[in-house]
C-alpha cells in the first residue's frame, strides 16, 4: 500500500485554488470561526461533558499551546497525541499544531507497546494522552509506553488528570508566547505494514479536499456532526473536525459508544450527521424513535470487500446514507448509496472528485496478484492529470 500527494498548478487560477486548500488547516478553521462566529457551539462531548464555543475553544487551545511552548520542546519537535473520541483529544492535537510542533496522532487502542513503536517510528520526543478512560488508567498506559520509548523525554495528559512525573496540561502553569508566524506542520497518522508502524503525513490540501468530497454527499450544510471516530486517524480527522468546521457546524464527539448516552447525545445535538464505524451498525438497534434526529448516517469501512447495511428499517429508509471507505491511512473515499442499495465493493478504477472547480481527490484501487488491493492515492491536482508519486 502506498500513498501519493501530487499537487499540480498549471495556471494561475489552479494555483489559487490549491493555495486555498493549503490554507484550510484545522487550526486556521478554528481561528477563522473564533473571529466570525465566536459564540457558536464548536465542540461538545457526552451529555455530562464540557462544551466549548469557538471563542472558548480557541482560548483553551492557546492556553494549552502556551503550556507546551513553556516546556521548551525543540522547534518542530514531534509530539505524539494519543486519545479516544473525546474533546480533549482534539484540544491536545490542536494545541501541538498551534505551538509549532509536528503532531503525530495515534489511538489509545495501540496499547503501551504499540504507542512506543509509533513514537519510535515518527521520532516523537513527547507523548500526550487525552481522554479515553475506557482504556483503564491512561496515565499508567502512557508511563508504560514512555518507558519502552527511549526517545520520549516528556509525558503529559489532557483531560485525564495528574500523575507522578506526568505534566497535567489541564492545570494552569508556566506559559510562553506563541509564534503566530510559525508555519503549520502536516499532521501524521499511522498505518501498519509487515515491519511495524509507518507514519503517513497529510497535507492541508489533502485533508480539505477529502472533507469537501464528503460534504458534497451530505445534506444540510451547517448541521452538527456527531462522530464516534477518534480524531487520530485520517478518517476521524476528515469526517469529524474538518467536515464540521468547514461547513460551519458544531462537532460532537462520543466515545466509547454506549447506546443510552449516544441516544442522549444525539437528542442534544439534534439533526446531526452521524459518523460511525460500520461495525457499530448492530448497536443502533432500539433507536428507531431517534431516526429523525439523523440528518444522515455515514458508515466507515476498513474492509473493502464487505459493506454492513444498517440494521433498522427506519434508518434503511433514510434519504442519505454514505459509505466512507478508509483505505488504510492513504485516502478516504465517500460513496453515497444510490437507491439505498448496499454496494458490494470499491471498483478497481480511479475515482475523481472535483473540488472548487479545479482540485481533485483521486483514488485508484487495483487487484494485485496476491488477491489483495493495491491503493494509490490520494492526490490533489488540477483535475487534468493524476499519476502516483
Amino acid at each position: 500500500m502506498s500513498g501519493a500527494a501530487l499537487v499540480r498548478a498549471d495556471c494561475a487560477g489552479e494555483a489559487r485554488a490549491l493555495a486555498a486548500l493549503d490554507a484550510m488547516t484545522l487550526d486556521a478553521l478554528l481561528l477563522r470561526a473564533a473571529q466570525s462566529r465566536p459564540e457558536a457551539l464548536a465542540l461538545a462531548g457526552s451529555p455530562d461533558a464540557q462544551s466549548w464555543t469557538f471563542a472558548g475553544l480557541n482560548a483553551e487551545v492557546s492556553r494549552v499551546a502556551g503550556r507546551l511552548t513553556a516546556l521548551e520542546l525543540d522547534a518542530g519537535a514531534t509530539v505524539l497525541v494519543s486519545g479516544a473520541a473525546s474533546p480533549h483529544t482534539l484540544i491536545a492535537a490542536l494545541a501541538t499544531m498551534r505551538a509549532g510542533l509536528r503532531t503525530a496522532l495515534a489511538p489509545l487502542g495501540f496499547g503501551p507497546a504499540g504507542l512506543a513503536d509509533a513514537c519510535a517510528a515518527c521520532g516523537a520526543t513527547a507523548l500526550i494522552g487525552a481522554g479515553g478512560h475506557e482504556f483503564g488508567d491512561v496515565r499508567a498506559l502512557l508511563a508504560a509506553a514512555a518507558a519502552a520509548a527511549p526517545g520520549v523525554r516528556l509525558v503529559a495528559t489532557c483531560g485525564t488528570g495528574a500523575g507522578n512525573g506526568i505534566v497535567n496540561l489541564d492545570e494552569e502553569g508556566d506559559s510562553a508566547a506563541l509564534d503566530e508566524g510559525a508555519a503549520a506542520l502536516a499532521p501524521v497518522t499511522f498505518t501498519r505494514n509487515a515491519v511495524g508502524f509507518l507514519p503517513v503525513e497529510h497535507s492541508a490540501a489533502k485533508l480539505a479536499a477529502s472533507a469537501l468530497a464528503l460534504l458534497r454527499c451530505l445534506p444540510g450544510v451547517g448541521s452538527p456532526v456527531l462522530s464516534t471516530l477518534a480524531p487520530v486517524t485520517l478518517a476521524g480527522l476528515i469526517s469529524g473536525p474538518m467536515a464540521a468546521w468547514i461547513s460551519a457546524g458544531a462537532l460532537w464527539l462520543h466515545g466509547p459508544f454506549e447506546c443510552r448516552t449516544f441516544a442522549q447525545t444525539l437528542e442534544r445535538a439534534g439533526g446531526a450527521h452521524v459518523i460511525a464505524p460500520a461495525s457499530l451498525a448492530d448497536d443502533f438497534r432500539g433507536l428507531d424513535e431517534l431516526s429523525r434526529a439523523f440528518a444522515s448516517l455515514t458508515l466507515m469501512h476498513r474492509n473493502l470487500d464487505t459493506v454492513i447495511p444498517p440494521p433498522l428499517q427506519s434508518i434503511r429508509a433514510m434519504e442519505c446514507i454514505i459509505d466512507l471507505y478508509a483505505l488504510g491511512e492513504s485516502a478516504v473515499l465517500a460513496s453515497p448509496r444510490e437507491g439505498r442499495r448496499v454496494p458490494r465493493s470499491l471498483p478497481g478504477t480511479a475515482r475523481y472528485i472535483n473540488v472548487a472547480g479545479y482540485s481533485t481527490l483521486a483514488v485508484e484501487c487495483r487487484q494485485n496478484t496476491a488477491g489483495g488491493l493495491d491503493i494509490r492515492g490520494a492526490a490533489t491536482n488540477a483535475g487534468k492529470e493524476w499519476r502516483p508519486a
